[in-house]
């Protein structure tokens, strides 16, 4: 508990003052995954960001769940640093149902340039993960291209 109030104490401060605040305040409160699941469910926008980077591994479907769903509909910044988590440190044997192929489709499709870049280096990683959303990114391209034949 003290770690969680350190942690939202930190990243606070930096958000209310612009002087005195560093990344590395930030990354030596670390947190729990437990109270880092707990900022996602509980807190604000400003705050996830930080929480998420925190992230040293993801350890049961729920925890995949809750970081997952801050991967669409949230702050850009949040979105960016789900993504980046997800290549790093991400495990293919949680995100391979249908709902967690929803939203990584939906990801890849963010406005977000680091985004797109961090879920397919996440998708490359794995043959399972490719295989269920290649047909989706081929279906997309095609649509696309039919689009702006109409320009050709």
């Amino acid at each position: 508990m003290d770690k969680y109030n350190n942690f939202l104490q930190t990243v606070q401060k930096g958000i209310d003052e612009s002087t005195g605040f560093s990344c590395f305040d930030i990354a030596q409160t670390c947190c729990t995954n437990a109270d880092i699941m707990r900022i996602l469910t509980e807190n604000d926008e400003e705050i996830k960001p930080f929480a998420i980077i925190n992230l040293k591994s993801i350890e049961n479907k729920k925890e995949a769940d809750i970081l997952l769903s801050h991967l669409i509909c949230h702050d850009g910044r949040t979105r960016e640093a789900v993504s980046f988590i997800l290549d790093e440190i991400g495990e293919e044997i949680f995100y391979c149902d249908e709902k967690s192929i929803d939203i990584l489709i939906k990801g890849l499709l963010d406005i977000n340039p680091n985004v797109v870049r961090f879920l397919i280096n996440f998708i490359a990683k794995s043959k399972k993960l490719k295989i269920k959303i290649t047909p989706f990114v081929i279906a997309k391209t095609k649509e696309i291209l039919e689009k702006l034949e109409i320009y050709s």
